[in-house]
């Protein structure tokens, strides 16, 4: 943290900064990269406070851009009988009701990911209590049970779409019988619901597991294929498994 407080005071053209990215790429070994790897993420860090530092000066200064805590709670199954295998994943459509119940009746408002980044980014205003909705992977049930809850709610939720198995089941969990997934229809109706479809991959593959250049065709297909269908452009991505 001292390190990363006396970065902030210098500009990318002093002695200490130029000092540190020269020990750097001295030491880039291929064997030694992960040891690197935090020494990485500082220097990245230090430009991006540095771009907002610079942005606020004119703006308030920077204490207008420190995050608050931001609540983000992911869903998958919304249903009473889930396969066994993945009740871990799951909530009934009663214990879905509660909790969004709970939420209205302390005032929580539900943010999409779209004004969470603005927020990050530039400083745009949210609610005293934000909370923001989001649902992995697709399912049909969760257009039966859980899209009425967050309508009657008011709720705006974001859901991770697996491109390739629209109007499919769940198979990469291997699970019998799998899941079903919405409908292109179905994805394209639910809209109006304040539902804002965005990127899950286009397999659910472990990307940390895959060769680059398949990584990259599940990323980039997945996200042609929702912009083109749904008509607009796909902007967030969920890592399947976390990965």
């Amino acid at each position: 943290r001292l390190l990363r407080e006396c970065l902030i005071r210098h500009k990318p053209d002093s002695r200490v900064v130029k000092t540190i990215l020269f020990v750097i790429r001295g030491l880039e070994y291929p064997g030694i990269r992960a040891v690197l790897y935090p020494w990485y993420r500082l220097i990245f860090d230090y430009y991006f406070w540095l771009g907002v530092q610079v942005e606020a000066a004119s703006q308030g200064g920077i204490k207008r851009y420190k995050p608050a805590r931001i609540t983000v709670l992911c869903y998958h199954l919304v249903c009473a009988d889930p396969p066994p295998d993945m009740k871990k994943w799951s909530v009934t459509p009663e214990t879905f009701e509660r909790q969004m119940a709970y939420l209205f009746k302390r005032g929580y408002q539900s943010v999409t990911l779209e004004q969470l980044w603005g927020y990050l980014t530039i400083g745009l205003p949210l609610p005293a209590r934000a909370i923001c909705l989001t649902f992995d992977d697709g399912y049909r049930n969760n257009l039966t049970h859980a899209f009425p809850v967050l309508a009657r709610y008011g709720f705006s939720a974001t859901m991770f779409l697996v491109a390739g198995f629209i109007g499919g089941v769940n198979a990469w969990d291997r699970v019998n019988p799998g899941p079903e997934l919405l409908t292109w229809d179905e994805v394209i109706a639910s809209q109006s619901l304040k539902i804002s479809f965005q990127s899950h991959s286009l397999s659910h593959c472990k990307l940390s597991s895959v060769p680059l250049d398949k990584g990259k065709r599940e990323i980039r297909a997945s996200r042609e294929i929702i912009s083109q269908k749904l008509g607009k452009p796909v902007e967030f991505f969920a890592y399947p498994y976390g990965k």
